[in-house]
């Protein structure tokens, strides 16, 4: 959904995708970047949704799904079960 230059510049990581509700849950260091969920929003045509992520947490997922990524729904895939995971 986002070009993985704009994710690693702005770190900010797609987990949830609502097609239905045309909605984009995304874990971010900072929400209030107002601009960043603009451009996630012209760029996807979704809602987006953010949630809090610390800087560590985003670096991690950033470079586990991205960086040694397969393919955008794989990764996508991938990181909402670390999501579950994690919130177990």
């Amino acid at each position: 959904l986002l070009p993985e230059a704009f994710i690693q510049k702005h770190l900010i990581v797609p987990v949830s995708l609502n097609k239905e509700l045309r909605r984009l849950e995304v874990l971010m260091a900072h929400p209030d970047e107002l601009r960043v969920m603009d451009e996630v929003s012209l760029i996807t045509g979704y809602r987006v949704v953010p949630r809090v992520s610390p800087h560590s947490e985003l670096l991690r997922l950033i470079d586990k799904f991205y960086v040694h990524r397969t393919s955008s729904s794989d990764a996508l895939s991938k990181l909402q079960e670390d999501i579950n995971k994690d919130d177990s």
